[in-house]
This record gives structure tokens, sequence and C-alpha cells, in this order.
């Protein structure tokens, strides 16, 4: 019954034939509420590092960015999911619980993962600190696959608005948090524990402003796939991205260490 009626409403709202104007002025306020969204976050990081830099040493900011520099790059493996769910134009509750228990699946199989890995990449960057830091971190992998899907179907529902409300409202978390464990002298945990009190802020309202809840019943192997066969393209051109834009994190933090490397970052 919840797939039946998460269809239904796609249906009362996707099926309709709304004018060109009334579209045009959903869209408009999309766009606003994305610019919201957006700026409100990194207007909250900023704010945040000018505090934090006084209060935590550089070699903290550079153990978090050498770990996000392996994060960063399975974010963008199940952030394919979520695309490939915005252009699905098949049943959209089946798809959805699909999805769902894919990204959930991939995100602690990815943990895993890392989990594993993670004392290797302390040694390749003579960082001993970085295995349990990459570690809990990755705890972001599980918080942010429970919000792949919310964030996808909001998406596709265009509001923004709601989705703009849970990134503000994530981003602040991170700070109060932060910038609290930063006086307590927690160090580069209170970098950690802020993304992780954001992150699951944020996956958390995803869920309070939208209406479906999944039916794990409909989820399918082979919609999945599906999924994962447009997704994995998005996915693709992501990392590429990223793996360009890590280079100097890589190169900085194999060669100098994480002190020298977090400078650069809280700089940049």
């Amino acid at each position: 019954m919840e797939g039946q009626g998460f269809a239904g409403k796609i249906r009362s709202v996707s099926v309709g034939t709304p004018s060109d104007a009334q579209l045009d002025r959903r869209i408009l306020r999309g766009s606003g509420w994305v610019a919201v969204g957006y700026g409100g976050h990194n207007v909250a990081t900023m704010l945040a590092t000018l505090v934090l830099v006084r209060l935590v040493e550089p070699e903290a900011f550079g153990l978090v960015a050498l770990a996000w520099v392996a994060l960063t790059v399975a974010f963008e493996l199940e952030g394919g999911i979520g695309a490939a769910l915005v252009y699905h134009r098949g049943p959209l509750a089946k798809a959805a619980a699909s999805a769902f228990v894919f990204t959930l699946a991939a995100g602690a199989v990815v943990y895993g993962v890392v989990f594993a890995v993670a004392p290797l990449l302390a040694s390749a960057f003579h960082t001993p600190a970085l295995t349990d830091v990459m570690r809990v971190l990755a705890l972001l992998l599980v918080l942010r696959s429970f919000g792949t899907v919310p964030a996808a179907l909001l998406e596709r529902e265009i509001d923004f608005r709601s989705r703009a409300k849970a990134e503000v409202a994530g981003a602040l978390v991170q700070v109060v948090v932060s910038v609290g464990l930063a006086f307590g002298g927690y160090g580069v945990w209170s970098l950690v524990f802020g993304q992780l009190a954001g992150s699951a802020v944020q996956a958390g309202l995803y869920w309070v402003f939208l209406s479906w809840r999944p039916s794990l019943r409909l989820a399918s192997l082979a919609t999945a796939r599906e999924l994962f066969r447009y997704g994995r393209f998005v996915s693709a051109t992501n990392v590429v991205n990223i793996a360009n834009n890590s280079v100097d994190n890589i190169v900085l933090g194999r060669l100098l260490g994480a002190a020298p490397l977090g400078i650069y970052a809280a700089g940049f």
C-alpha cells in the first residue's frame, strides 16, 4: 500500500499538464532555493573554518583532507544512483524501493572496504593517525546512503525548498558541533564528529520533508541493475573530476605530510 500510495502521489504531481508558465515559475523558485542551499552551506562552512583554524591544529585539517581524498570517490559512486532515480521513467515506487535497498547495501559494503584499506593508505602517506580518522569519518558513507533516495525524490518533484532547508540545517549543526568540540579540545575529532552530526541531520530531514516510505517488497534486483547502468556513467564522470581536483592534496600529503596539507586545505 505504501508503494501504491507513493506512485499515486507521483502520478498526481507529474501526470497533470501544468502550463508552461506554471512550470517556469516552479523551476524559477526551485533555482532560487538551490542558490539558498548552496550559498547557506558555503557561508556556514567558511565562517566555521575561520573559527576552527584558531582552535584546531593544522595537522587535523590535513588528516581530514587526506581522508576525503578516498571518501569523495566512494560518495560519487553512490550519487550516480540518485541521478538515475531522478531520470527514471518507469514505475517510480519500484525504482525508489530498489534504489533505497541498493544504496544501503552499497554504503555498508564500501564502508567495509574503506575500513579495511585505511591502514594501507595511512602507511602510504606516512600518517598512522589517518587510520582511525578515516574509519570513523567513513561512517558518512552509511549516513548518506540513507539520504540518497529521499534527496533524489525531492529533486524529481522540484521541491528544492525542502532540500535547501535540510542542507542548511545540516551545515549549521556541523558548525555548532565542530566548534563546540574544538573549544573542548577534541582536535581532529571535532571536525570528524561535526561532519557526522551534520550529515545525520541532513539525511533525517530529507525523510521528514518527504511523505514517501520505502516498501521493501517492491525492491527488485533487475530494477537496481537498470538504475546502476545509467548511474555508473554519471559516477564515472564525477570520479574523473574528483581525481583531477584531488591530485594537489595527494601530492602535498605524500611529500610534505598532514600539517602542511592542513594549512593548504584550510586556505582553499
